[in-house]
């Protein structure tokens, strides 16, 4: 979402949503199939926007690198 729209929410639900200037690059995201250059655009026209994911496994709590047992949603704390 805009950071103009961010802003309007309360603090609780700004709180709840990752700012991608500190996320994408936490991830190295990448959009295959586009030129590298073409990419950067992209990305950059993200980096001043908020998000929200839903989580279905704990990426931190895993067995042998996988996800594993019942699927349910998780609540990572923001940073």
């Amino acid at each position: 979402m805009p950071a103009n729209v961010w802003k309007t929410f309360s603090k609780f639900e700004q709180a709840l949503c990752h700012y991608h200037r500190v996320e994408i690059p936490l991830v190295h995201a990448t959009l295959p199939g586009l030129p590298p250059a073409q990419q950067k655009k992209v990305v950059a026209s993200l980096l001043e926007t908020y998000g929200k994911i839903w989580l279905l496994c704990n990426p931190v709590d895993t067995s042998g690198g996988w996800p594993t047992g019942r699927p349910s949603i998780v609540i990572l704390p923001a940073h």
